[in-house]
């Protein structure tokens, strides 16, 4: 946290940030030494309806009609739209991509760009993304070679397009050059895993169970959900996963989405108990319209069901957009299937060609799927060059289960045989896998005992579902978007930076140069551009108080509560006075007057030498690898800094190295909320007031 400081009304500007802390409850705050600053926790346990009466009512005047600001007990499941959540998507990977170049050659900056165009290509189907993310990391270890993090950055992106072998010499590598052992052991056994290593699978679980017996949170219960699945222990994936649900406290429809497509998945194509499913994947297209994944599964539901005109209804948006080819190549069989040949053809024909650009780009991504496709559509020849080609990189029992069906729909029994024996000597067997092998020992293949109770499949990976490449979805949320933080709260942990829109930067306040007015400003979603948006499901909150005297007596307590609508429109309280809606990207002023706002795209007036700040973290983390107990004093303080060092250091924090500038932020825009108050509205016990900030579901 920048330093606590709390602002009498002659003093000119109050800025601080909490780090960390409750992704939903985004704070900054300012508050009295004397005083403990509130938690997120206590939003959830009171009303918003101000219990004060402000001495701002001034004589002879009316009480304003007000409407009452909602209850603010939390509700799980309202997020942002999915429309807003897309457009910052590509808004901030937008903005990135115009920084200098020397802050592209950065790990922290490449870590939210690789890890954004990650969640794109994962929900909305850009998979241009994976193929730039590829290329990005690699330029990005060469630009910083010696960098631990680089490498692991550079091993997810390996793992996005199924280069799980290559990931797993690239974290080698970055254990070597002193990567986190944790961070390194948690890449092992998830690469391990989609490479279909029984010991990478067990040692998962283990690190799961782990990560939620320290701290149970979004992240560590859908590893643990996930791990469970894996080994076919459903129902406690299913508990798993909903105890992810409930830990999820931000704003981002992309994290809950994912979990009910997950369990969708689970009880569909794991547990082989279909009738659970389909809530699951309406939840997740309900939420979240543009992911392609769930509508393709939505889809095959609704098929079975013979709900055909619905489900091309929801296919046709995501084709318009998406550049995988599986929903492409889905919806053109279903228009040919329903009479509509021309187009329905028309659609399997780019879908073959998309395939064909993406498997010269990504071959080893889009193989399971391209065999797929391309079995479906009778050139069988390819697809068991394909569905080889995908067994060849993991032996995992969906790998096993595609190539043996290949093989026998192209009349090439002995082939078949043949995997279906190594299979049974190789990996555990998956209900969808049984059945395959059922059908290839009626055809006359022996010794695989299908017979017997088969164990689950050694590898979460159901039918029509590219495994790792979406799987990571969890990961997008822990590993993906993990990277250094960039300075003060710029950059949020995970589970804010899926949302930025509820992702405080800073606050700031101040009185004005008449003593009249106080001024606040929030600023939030770093690396905001042109076409960021705030939450329509966010509330953005400055909590004010005022005191009688520094360390005294608090008195009344005034929220000011700004909220959005999709178009942007916006709604403020001034605690129980005054009220404004409508457009503020102009000046927009309250009913009675007592305040004014103004939202919109602002340069970030955050001021930081970063590159100069890490250099001096760097020199002081190399000498502090040389000190021993004689280089400290009886207070813990150390004494082995001389002249020459504290000079080096003071130099560095006042001139960057050479490839980096005096202000990273310059160049960087943020979303800001202003806000004009008048002094009396907010002084109800004394001229001095403290004032803190946060972002919370709107109810």
């Amino acid at each position: 946290m920048r330093a606590l400081v709390w602002m009498a009304l002659a003093a000119t500007c109050v800025g601080c940030k909490q780090h960390g802390g409750n992704p939903l409850v985004s704070e900054a705050h300012a508050a009295p030494a004397t005083q403990t600053a509130s938690t997120a926790g206590a939003e959830s346990a009171k009303t918003l309806a101000p219990k004060d009466t402000p001495a701002a009512t001034r004589a002879g005047q009316k009480a304003p009609s007000v409407p009452a600001p909602r209850a603010i007990a939390p509700r799980t499941d309202r997020t942002t739209s999915s429309v807003l959540a897309v457009k910052n998507l590509n808004a901030s990977i937008k903005a990135i991509t115009k920084m200098p170049a020397a802050a592209r050659k950065r790990v922290d900056v490449m870590a939210r760009l690789v890890g954004t165009r990650m969640l794109r290509s994962q929900f909305v189907g850009i998979a241009g993304d994976l193929q730039r993310a590829d290329a990005e990391t690699h330029a990005l270890v060469q630009a910083n070679p010696g960098s631990a993090k680089a490498l692991m950055l550079r091993a997810k992106a390996l793992s996005a397009i199924h280069r799980f072998a290559d990931a797993l010499v690239a974290v080698e590598e970055a254990a070597k050059l002193g990567a986190k052992p944790a961070d390194v052991a948690r890449a092992k056994a998830s690469y391990g895993a989609a490479l279909g290593h029984k010991d990478a699978l067990a040692r998962q679980l283990q690190l799961a169970q782990a990560a939620v017996a320290k701290r149970g949170s979004y992240t560590s219960y859908t590893s643990l959900g996930t791990a469970l699945m894996q080994h076919g222990k459903y129902a406690e994936a299913d508990a798993a996963y909903q105890k992810a649900q409930d830990a999820y406290t931000d704003l981002s429809p992309f994290a809950r989405a994912w979990v009910d497509f997950q369990r969708g998945v689970m009880w569909a194509e794991r547990a082989d108990q279909p009738e659970k499913a389909r809530p699951f994947y309406e939840a997740a297209v309900r939420r979240l319209p543009e992911y392609h994944t769930a509508v393709v599964h939505l889809v095959e539901m609704l098929v079975e069901k013979g709900d055909t005109k619905r489900a091309i209804a929801l296919l046709r948006p995501v084709v318009a957009v998406a550049e995988d080819p599986e929903a492409a190549g889905t919806l053109g069989e279903l228009l040919v299937a329903t009479g509509n040949k021309k187009e329905g053809e028309a659609l399997i024909a780019k879908a073959r060609g998309m395939y064909d650009v993406l498997l010269k780009q990504m071959p080893l991504a889009y193989s399971d799927h391209g065999a797929e496709f391309f079995m479906a559509n009778g050139d069988l020849k390819r697809a068991a060059t394909l569905a080889d080609a995908n067994l060849a990189n993991r032996k995992t029992a969906r790998a096993y289960d595609l190539a043996i069906r290949v093989h026998a729909e192209a009349k090439n029994p002995a082939r078949a045989c043949a995997l279906a024996q190594e299979a049974v000597k190789t990996v555990t067997v998956h209900p969808v896998l049984r059945g395959t092998l059922t059908d290839v020992e009626k055809s006359g293949c022996s010794g695989l005992s299908t017979g017997k109770q088969l164990q689950p499949l050694s590898f979460l990976v159901p039918q029509e579902f590219p495994d790792m490449r979406y799987l990571m979805a969890a990961a997008a949320f822990t590993l993906l978007l993990s990277g250094p933080a960039f300075a003060a709260d710029h950059l949020d942990a995970p589970a804010v930076t899926a949302d930025p829109t509820t992702d405080i930067n800073d606050l700031y306040a101040w009185t004005s140069s008449d003593g009249t007015k106080i001024n606040f400003i929030m600023t939030v979603h770093p690396i905001a551009d042109g076409a960021s948006t705030f939450s329509d499901a966010a509330q953005y909150v400055f909590h004010t108080t005022s005191w009688d005297a520094y360390g005294g007596t608090a008195g009344a307590n005034v929220d000011i509560i700004c909220q959005f609508d999709a178009s942007q429109n916006i709604e403020c309280w001034l605690g129980s006075m005054d009220y404004a809606s409508g457009d503020a990207s102009g000046s927009l002023t309250s009913q009675n007057s007592m305040f004014t706002v103004h939202t919109g795209l602002h340069d970030d007036p955050f001021f930081m030498n970063l590159a100069g700040f890490n250099a001096t973290v760097e020199a002081v983390n190399t000498t502090a690898a040389g000190l021993g107990a004689g280089d400290f004093d009886a207070a813990g303080c150390v004494t082995a800094v001389d002249a020459s060092l504290s000079g080096t250091l003071v130099s560095l924090l006042q001139d960057p190295p050479a490839t980096g500038d005096h202000d990273f932020f310059a160049p960087l825009n943020t979303l800001a909320i202003v806000i004009e108050v008048d002094k009396a509205a907010l002084t109800g016990a004394g001229d001095i007031v403290s004032v803190w900030g946060a972002t919370r579901q709107q109810p």
